[in-house]
């Protein structure tokens, strides 16, 4: 599992663009003022696994935003899905529940999770994401998302979500 500086450096290597906003707040998560005053736009991310447990699938949406769960089985294909377990969080992952990042996916080598994005994000804002800690954001648009999705491997669909 890579760390923070690892993930940087990853990034950088395969030319993708992101700015870093370290969290110098108390308590975690910090106030909506970090995101307002950054102009950022916080990232809601969520994991899932199928009935059977031999699907994964990752969720990115507006922090604001109410899944509709039923339109993700939908998309799945899937007739249940439930939160991955933090066992789950680890082996694919590498985090912790609290600090579940889209870049966590670097760890998934295999490529067994697919990736849903909502169609909501705001292409003209910094998407924010935590890179492995709690220390920084790490923010990157939805095109340099995509790029980091594809440079990683990962199946990845846009589409709408609540």
């Amino acid at each position: 599992m890579i760390n923070t500086k690892e993930l940087a450096e990853l990034l950088t290597n395969k030319g993708i663009s992101y700015t870093e906003f370290p969290v110098d707040y108390p308590s975690f998560p910090p106030p909506v003022s970090f995101w307002e005053e950054n102009k950022l736009q916080r990232c809601k991310n969520i994991f899932f696994r199928d009935n059977h447990g031999k699907n994964h699938f990752f969720v990115v949406l507006d922090f604001d935003s109410e899944l509709n769960i039923n339109l993700l089985k939908e998309i799945t294909g899937q007739n249940t899905l439930s939160f991955a377990s933090p066992k789950r969080l680890k082996k694919y992952l590498g985090q912790e529940p609290g600090a579940v990042s889209v870049l966590g996916l670097v760890n998934d080598r295999d490529h067994e999770i697919r990736v849903f994005i909502d169609q909501n994000l705001d292409n003209d804002k910094l998407l924010s994401f935590l890179p492995g800690d709690k220390n920084s954001f790490f923010a990157l648009t939805m095109a340099e998302l995509k790029k980091f999705l594809n440079a990683t491997n990962h199946e990845f669909r846009v589409a709408k979500l609540y």
